[in-house]
C-alpha cells in the first residue's frame, strides 16, 4: 500500500524543480553585474550598432532601439523607423527585439516594442538526481514610449514595460507558471551645443517578477523578485558627422557601478552608401562591430553587427540588428 500517490511526489519534484529555477532566473541565466537579480534581460544592451560601443548610448539614443536607452531621443528622430535585433547566446539562450519608431510633428516621438529572452534545454532532475524532464525558461517585455521636445535642444521621454514571465509546463495538465508586472522608465535628453550631447536615464522602476503557486499546489508560496533600478547620465561628443565618440556612467539601487565607453566612425562612400566601424569597451567587456547602409526600395536599410568578447561567458557573443527606414 502506498502512502503518498505518484501525482503527489510529481508536485514534490516540481516544486523543487520551480525553487531552483526561479532562484536560477533571478540570478544566472544573463550574466553580468547585476545579474544576481531578475531582470537581468532587461540590463543586457539593446541593438549591435549601441552594443558595439560599449552600450554607452544614453547620449545619443539616435536609432531604432532608442526607446531602450533614452525614450527622450525619440523626439529627435527624423524617419519612421522599423528594426529588428537578434543575439545566439551561449548557454542555449536566446535574446531579440522588434519594434517600430515615429516621429511625431512638431515636437514628439513614439515607439513599440517587443524584448523577448529565454532559455532552453533545462535538464531537470528530481532530489535523487535522476533527469525529470527539458524544461524552459522565457521573458518578455511590451514596451509603449513617449518623448517630447521643450526647446530644440532639450527632450523628456517616458517608456512603460508590460514585463511577462513563464515558466512553461510547470505546473499541473502542463501550465506554464507566469509573472505579470510593469515597469516605467523616464529619460532626458539635451543638446547645448552642436558637437555634444546630454543624456540621463531612470531604469525599471517598479520591474519585478512574481510568482505564486500557491494557487496551484498546497506545498507552494508566493515571491516576489525585484529589479534593481538603474541610474544612468552619459555623454556624447560629435566633432563632426561622421565620428563619435561616448561615455555613461551607471549605477543602481543596488550600488553597483559600471563604466561604458564607445566610439564610431563612418566611411562615405556616396550620399547613400555608409561603413560604420565602432569598438567600445562595456565595464569589463571589450566589443566592437560594423554597419553598412543602403537604399532598398524606397527605403533605406541598415545591418549592423556586433562581437563581444565574454569574460565569463563560456563562449563570445554576437549580435545582429536589421533597421529599415522609411
Amino acid at each position: 500500500m502506498r502512502l503518498f500517490s505518484r501525482s503527489f511526489f510529481d508536485k514534490i519534484i516540481k516544486l523543487s524543480i520551480l525553487a531552483a529555477l526561479i532562484a536560477l532566473s533571478a540570478s544566472c541565466l544573463y550574466a553580468e553585474t547585476n545579474g544576481g537579480y531578475a531582470g537581468a534581460f532587461l540590463r543586457m544592451g539593446l541593438g549591435a550598432e549601441a552594443i558595439a560601443q560599449g552600450n554607452a548610448f544614453v547620449a545619443r539614443a539616435d536609432n531604432g532601439f532608442a526607446a531602450y536607452y533614452n525614450p527622450a531621443g525619440l523626439s529627435f528622430m527624423e524617419h519612421r523607423t522599423f528594426a529588428v535585433s537578434y543575439s545566439q547566446l551561449s548557454l542555449d539562450r536566446r535574446f531579440s527585439y522588434l519594434g517600430i519608431s515615429f516621429p511625431l510633428k512638431p515636437s514628439a516621438g513614439l515607439a513599440l516594442g517587443w524584448i523577448n529572452a529565454g532559455v532552453t534545454d533545462i535538464d531537470g532532475r528530481d532530489y535523487d538526481g535522476n533527469h525529470y524532464g527539458m524544461l524552459s525558461y522565457f521573458d518578455n517585455a511590451f514596451a509603449f514610449a513617449f518623448s517630447n521636445k521643450f526647446s530644440d535642444k532639450l527632450a523628456l521621454g517616458i517608456g512603460i514595460k508590460i514585463i511577462y514571465s513563464l515558466f512553461p509546463e510547470m505546473l499541473d495538465d502542463n501550465k506554464a507558471l507566469k509573472s505579470t508586472s510593469v515597469g516605467v522608465d523616464f529619460g532626458l535628453l539635451y543638446k547645448p551645443v552642436r558637437q555634444i550631447q546630454i543624456g540621463a536615464q531612470v531604469k525599471d522602476i517598479n520591474g519585478k517578477n512574481s510568482w505564486d503557486s500557491s494557487k496551484f499546489y498546497s506545498e507552494g508560496s508566493t515571491r516576489n523578485d525585484e529589479y534593481p533600478r538603474i541610474y544612468k547620465a552619459g555623454i556624447a561628443f560629435i566633432p563632426v558627422d561622421d565620428l563619435a565618440a561616448e561615455y555613461d556612467f551607471e549605477t543602481s539601487s543596488k550600488e553597483t557601478v559600471k563604466h561604458h565607453f564607445g566610439m564610431q566612425y563612418k566611411i562615405l562612400y556616396s550620399e547613400q552608401y555608409r561603413f560604420s566601424i565602432r569598438f567600445g569597451y562595456d565595464n569589463d567587456k571589450p566589443a566592437f562591430g560594423f554597419g553598412y547602409s543602403f537604399p532598398m526600395l524606397e527605403t533605406m536599410s541598415i545591418i549592423d553587427a556586433a562581437y563581444i568578447i565574454e569574460e565569463i561567458s563560456p563562449e563570445d557573443t554576437m549580435i545582429f540588428s536589421w533597421t529599415i527606414l522609411f
